[in-house]
């Protein structure tokens, strides 16, 4: 499904901490949908809570991103394979078509070398994730 979010929408761009990069929204098109809830009950799973001060929703790309950074670096103990099913069910389905949104929005020059990079990585590690353990 391809979702109605994108660089060249102006309801997308530049409102980012407003819900667009969210799983909700690229996935569902909608704010608060499936996809958080799936990320609060892997959260819940690994007994992790999202502290009060933290405004964005638990599928936020910049959340995602940093429960994955505490998995795969340790910080946060999990199950051997934690990150990589992680990465899988909450980050793979979506995230990197929020680097290419970045990377293609042209008003913003710093968002766009943020996507190129994030889009390389997701790259790099969707490869890594997919060799044998």
């Amino acid at each position: 499904m391809q979702s109605g979010c994108h660089a060249s929408s102006s309801s997308c761009l530049p409102v980012w901490g407003k819900g667009a990069l969210d799983a909700s929204q690229y996935l569902a098109e909608t704010l608060y949908g499936r996809p958080l809830v799936r990320v609060r009950e892997t959260l819940d799973s690994l007994g992790i809570e999202k502290t009060p001060e933290r405004t964005e929703p638990e599928d936020h790309a910049g959340f995602l991103c940093e429960i994955m950074a505490g998995l795969a670096g340790g910080i946060i103990a999990a199950p051997d394979g934690a990150d990589r099913d992680f990465f899988e069910r909450h980050l793979s389905p979506w995230i990197k078509r929020v680097f290419i949104d970045l990377e293609q929005a042209k008003s913003a020059d710093f968002y766009a070398s943020v996507g190129a990079l994030g889009r390389t990585f997701i790259d790099i590690e969707a490869e890594a994730f997919a060799l044998p353990v």
